[in-house]
């Protein structure tokens, strides 16, 4: 059985935004949008919102509506705190109920997932590349020109740094070293 990842607003747009929503396809976990993360890009996004419709015709991507009870209660409430957005809270809520990792950058909504079970495991967009790097489905070098695509093309300024630093190091996700 395929492991279940889903996809907030923030990660997934990065990788849009440099279209590069193949990466998605790359990776093993089923990686799961809501419904809700789909309205975000369609509201403000429009070219992300053709790829992101690409990505999911194309089997990259698989979206999935918020509609079970407890998933709509539980969204509710995070929406109540005032802390979050939609798509955030519709990622934590799919997670907590069906027990799927989260691909999420957002140091609040990461918090909030942690309070409803510290047993949630979250990616970032970081570690997403580095599962990919070691998986032999990206090289340390490819993963370099996304860094710096995102900072100078998007101005996208993630606090991590350059994939060839850490050779060697773990992936969180599915466990595995990246190597040169």
């Amino acid at each position: 059985m395929s492991r279940i990842l889903v996809a907030d607003a923030g990660p997934l747009i990065n990788f849009l935004v440099i279209d590069r929503a193949d990466l998605f396809g790359l990776h093993p976990a089923k990686i799961m949008v809501t419904d809700h993360v789909v309205a975000e890009i369609t509201e403000s996004y429009p070219i992300q919102l053709a790829r992101l419709r690409n990505a999911l015709q194309q089997g990259m991507l698989y979206e999935q509506a918020i509609d079970q009870i407890q998933m709509v209660e539980l969204f509710a409430k995070l929406r109540a705190s005032g802390r979050l957005g939609m798509g955030e809270c519709s990622s934590i809520a799919f997670s907590h109920f069906t027990g799927s990792s989260i691909l999420m950058d957002d140091r609040q909504a990461i918090k909030a997932a942690r309070e409803l079970s510290s047993d949630t495991t979250i990616i970032g967009s970081a570690d997403f590349i580095r599962e990919l790097i070691a998986l032999k489905h990206l090289s340390i070098a490819e993963a370099d020109q996304i860094l710096l695509r995102w900072a100078e093309d998007h101005r996208f300024r993630l606090p991590f740094q350059p994939f060839v630093d850490c050779a060697n190091e773990e992936a969180p996700f599915l466990g595995h070293t990246v190597r040169n």
